[in-house]
């Protein structure tokens, strides 16, 4: 402060004796003057302007940095606070959700870092079932992306920025994200908010852009239009269109596997008329699967980029989805594509066997079969259903018929006339139980026994047996396949069972995905075999003790799944999942074990009174931390509300102290008396099974934990039975004391 000018000087020292130093920002507002203060001094040495400085010169500088010094508070406070608002998203309380949702708003419009990442968590409420919550989502997905803020949402902004908004949003969305804004994205094309040229700025930058993100984004965004509105992509100069951009020369010289993943979902908004050979639109549509075909058959993948084919897979899959909506007799064009790559990558279509065949297009190879046996069971049970319903069609018109004959004295006899209804019934319903026995037929043993494609299913099992982990891309495209065949066939399910959790338990513990995809099957296997998957349940709750938290995140929601649709029993092996309420260190996880039980709790028959006992039961016997067991007793008891089932509870717990074979184990047993509800009736029950626990007493757990439900007891309005506390209370004191 020696060579400080004086005029600086002095306004500091005005500044401070300005100061109330009884204050409690007094050191604050004192280092806020000094900090201004050496700043002041460094400007006017760096800038070498005249030194005199009044003191409304200075106070103005100190004013100007705290006010800087605010707002950069204010910033930061914003931003930490993001993770409570998101938070908020998923409060039960309306009321919170959609505050936080128009804070996400006003946080947009002022560009705040965290207001688009905090948006597209918001984004998943698409799904809510509260129109309030719905309404407002949609509200914010306007403001934020579609119209101009401060107009109400009556003014959309310009096509073109509403596009660049949709571009960035879909660009780094994930999966479910990207699902979310197609939900929101169908609504508003339905209600017709979003303009129609904003699809021709899409169809613009899918076809001309540079950037194979952005032609990978338009394309994507057009697709989710197209499912609200199939005009958007269903005419003949749309699909001439979407040929050239989604699947032309671009795409085969960049190898854009993301464009193509994407014109192949959007084909599948498209509607054919198979009688309609001559059109330019069917004209087209063949043009389009002979390119699919392409897509398929990986021609343009490079075995030496592993990246190529993961990318594939995605374009492979909705390409083989997209052949089944366009074509008439999609199995025809499968068994070309099956034959076409086996000759490719075997060589015996073409009468020279190779010896060897690299693994990627092997995996490449697996995954095209493999789908197209999924995607042949799906069209099946379609046709199936088509047909179900032309007959049943049939069956009532007849049905019409003769009833109007009947009404109007066609026919002479009424009894002939009720023969022939019942006759044409029971024709139908014999018709019918043939058909669905030929399907069964087909699905059973066709589809991977006797077809083309069940010659390969050895070669699968073979690959997956062998424990092809040199490359992770074949092992995972060989178990993915097999998972797919037992999807169709409940015998070849039974077989290979052994074998998949064989898979899991074998495979590297750095090879996540290939674990994952195993729970993931597993799911759909115990939906759609739940008689031959029922042995195999222990083992799938086991994944919830794998190293991967992705994978036991994959587990639980696979076992939720299947417990809230009633496909696997709930049983004591529930246990598990009340570990993960404390034992889990993934806090969606602890999330998802807590909102199992919570919705299981709204059921009539309340299923966590019934599996209590038998969780604790194995609690004790797994040796679960006595924290944990303790928080997990307090979750679950919360669930137990009826007088019946405390009373029944209590009667149980004492019973069970006398199977006790710990100390530590009747201090739980006592713990969990303590969480329930007590009245009247169990009081006396303890009263009357006293001697099943008072030789527990002596131990201090077990003595607080029955003193805290006297205490409780106490403090209840409308207790009669005072005596029987009083009695009770005296015991405990007294085998407390021997």
């Amino acid at each position: 402060m020696e060579n400080a000018p004086e005029a600086l000087i002095n306004a500091r020292t005005d500044a401070i004796h300005g100061l109330d130093q009884g204050s409690d920002n007094y050191k604050d507002s004192l280092a806020d003057i000094d900090s201004a203060f050496y700043k002041a001094i460094i400007e006017t040495e760096t800038l070498n302007v005249d030194r005199s400085i009044t003191l409304h010169e200075w106070k103005s500088k100190v004013q100007a940095y705290k006010f800087v010094n605010l707002a950069l508070s204010f910033i930061l406070l914003f931003d930490t606070a993001d993770e409570t608002f998101r938070n908020l998203l998923l409060s039960s309380n309306s009321s919170d959700v959609i505050e936080a949702l128009r804070f996400f708003v006003q946080a947009n419009h002022f560009k705040m870092p965290f207001a688009i990442r905090g948006m597209k968590e918001a984004l998943s409420l698409m799904w809510s079932t509260d129109a309030n919550i719905l309404e407002e989502v949609l509200n914010a997905f306007l403001d934020v992306f579609i119209t101009v803020p401060g107009t109400e949402r009556k003014e959309c902004l310009p096509s073109k920025k509403i596009a660049q908004n949709l571009l960035v949003l879909v660009s780094k969305a994930n999966a479910s994200e990207s699902a979310s804004i197609e939900e929101a994205i169908c609504r508003l094309v339905k209600k017709e908010i979003i303009p129609s040229e904003v699809f021709s700025i899409l169809w613009s930058i899918a076809s001309k852009s540079t950037s194979r993100l952005a032609r990978a984004a338009a394309m994507h965004i057009i697709s989710m239009g197209g499912s609200a509105d199939s005009s958007i992509v269903d005419s003949a100069s749309r699909l001439r269109h979407l040929l050239e951009a989604g699947l032309g020369n671009y795409t085969e010289e960049n190898r854009d596997w993301a464009t193509a993943k994407a014109a192949a979902t959007a084909l599948q908004r498209v509607k054919l008329d198979p009688c309609d050979c001559h059109s330019a639109k069917f004209l087209v549509s063949q043009l389009i699967i002979d390119r699919l075909n392409l897509v398929i058959m990986g021609i343009w993948c490079h075995n030496e980029n592993v990246e190529d084919t993961n990318v594939w897979f995605g374009a492979a899959e909705q390409s083989i989805n997209a052949i089944f909506v366009l074509s008439s007799q999609p199995e025809k064009i499968c068994k070309e594509l099956i034959t076409s790559m086996e000759s490719k990558t075997f060589g015996f279509g073409l009468g020279h066997p190779q010896s060897s065949c690299h693994s990627l297009q092997l995996s490449r190879f697996f995954f095209v079969v493999s789908h197209i046996a999924l995607k042949l069971l799906v069209y099946t049970e379609a046709l199936s259903g088509s047909v179900r319903r032309a007959k049943a069609a049939k069956a009532t018109s007849t049905y019409e018929e003769t009833l109007k004959a009947r009404n109007s004295k066609i026919s002479n006899n009424a009894e002939e006339a009720e023969n022939t209804i019942e006759s044409e019934l029971g024709m139908s319903q014999a018709e019918e139980a043939e058909a669905e026995l030929k399907i069964a037929e087909i699905t059973e043993k066709e589809i991977v026994g006797r077809g083309i494609i069940g010659l390969f299913a050895p070669l699968v099992v073979r690959v997956v047996a062998s424990g092809a982990y040199q490359s992770d891309v074949l092992m995972q495209a060989a178990t993915l396949a097999l998972c797919k065949f037992m999807c169709i066939s409940s015998t070849f399910c039974s077989k290979y069972l052994p074998l998949l959790f064989k898979t899991f338990s074998g495979a590297p513990s750095n090879d996540v995905t290939l674990r994952s995809n195993i729970v993931i099957a597993l799911g759909d296997l115990a939906f759609r075999f739940p008689n031959e998957f029922e042995p195999y349940t222990s083992h799938l709750y086991g994944c919830l003790r794998d190293k991967s938290t992705r994978v036991r995140r994959y587990a639980l929601m696979v076992l939720t799944h299947l417990i809230l649709n009633d496909m696997i029993k709930c049983k004591g092996q529930i246990c598990e999942i009340a570990i993960c309420i404390c034992d889990d260190k993934d806090a969606p996880i602890r999330d998802m074990a807590k909102l199992l039980f919570h919705e299981l709790s709204k059921r009539s028959n309340n299923p966590v009174y019934n599996l209590l006992p038998d969780i604790i039961s194995r609690l004790s016997l797994i040796g679960v931390k006595k924290d944990d067991f303790r928080r997990i007793m307090a979750f679950l008891f919360s669930f137990i509300k009826k007088d019946r089932q405390n009373e029944t509870l209590v009667e149980k717990l004492c019973q069970r102290f006398s199977k006790c074979s710990s100390i530590s184990e009747t201090g739980d047993v006592s713990y969990c008396l303590a969480q329930l509800k007590i009245n009247e009736k169990c009081v006396k029950i303890l009263l009357d099974q006293f001697k099943t626990y008072k030789d527990a007493l002596f131990d201090e757990d077990v003595y607080k934990n029955f003193a805290s439900i006297v205490t409780k007891v106490k403090k209840l309005p409308a207790f009669e039975s005072k005596e029987i506390l009083v009695e009770w209370e005296t015991r405990l004191k007294e085998h407390r004391s021997t």
